[in-house]
């Protein structure tokens, strides 16, 4: 990898975290945006807090406390199914592990690569 695009990819994976946790846009981003500046072949790297399997307690309480949680969380959606936007975004290639970090609310987490 040149320099050039170390930066790059720095970038991407800062502005990544920084969509993820705080941009109410978000899934239009990823959907629209990113797929958009990718060359073929490249590769978007992921890691979210999603909702929980529905009908679980967890995402009960993650829709009660979404309205709240928005606004304490500058944007930050609890319950949201960031993987099916992913599915959907035109990626020729979307890989994902779903694992559990034992955190309060924003659990389960996936981790992956869309790739153009």
């Amino acid at each position: 990898m040149k320099f050039n695009q170390r930066w790059v990819f720095a970038f991407w994976v800062y502005f990544g975290i920084l969509m993820s946790i705080s941009m109410s846009a978000y899934l239009r981003i990823i959907t629209t945006e990113i797929s958009q500046v990718l060359k073929p072949g490249g590769c978007f790297l992921f890691l979210e807090h999603v909702a929980a399997p529905q009908g679980t307690l967890l995402r009960q309480l993650q829709s009660i406390i979404s309205p709240i949680w928005k606004v304490i969380g500058d944007g930050c959606h609890p319950n949201r199914e960031t993987w099916i936007a992913l599915e959907n975004a035109g990626f020729t290639s979307v890989t994902y592990e779903r694992f559990d970090a034992q955190l309060p609310i924003v659990s389960p987490h996936i981790i992956g690569v869309a790739t153009k």
